[in-house]
């Protein structure tokens, strides 16, 4: 990936998941990467949600990486939601991020100004 070489990158990490996904559930977030640099949110959204799945709990960083493709598909509603997941999860382990109310504002304006907007709730 840091070549550049995202078709590469793509067909290497394709195999991991589909061998041992689970196992490497970082390979997930990293195919999710290269399908973003290439333009592919749908997809890209796709294997970040993917790579939750054996630890839906313990790391909800995941969902910061579903909020900002969402964000980028127009998906505002979809973004909220997920951002507000992340925010949830992250409360009950004592942390509040200082820039939390700032992006939540920010994607709640978006939604207002932009109604129709998709969702896709989990």
């Amino acid at each position: 990936m840091s070549l550049k070489r995202y078709d590469e990158a793509r067909a290497n990490l394709q195999m991991v998941v589909d061998r041992d996904g689970a196992r490497y559930p970082i390979s997930y977030f990293h195919l999710a990467r290269v399908f973003e640099s290439q333009g592919d949110l749908k997809q890209a959204e796709e294997f970040f949600r993917e790579q939750r799945r054996p630890f839906p709990l313990e790391n909800p960083q995941f969902l910061l990486d579903v909020s900002r493709v969402r964000e980028l598909q127009g998906n505002f509603k979809g973004a909220l939601e997920a951002m507000e997941q992340y925010l949830h999860l992250i409360k009950q382990q004592g942390q509040t991020p200082s820039w939390s109310d700032e992006r939540l504002t920010a994607l709640r304006e978006k939604g207002v100004r932009c109604p129709g907007s998709q969702t896709n709730i989990q």
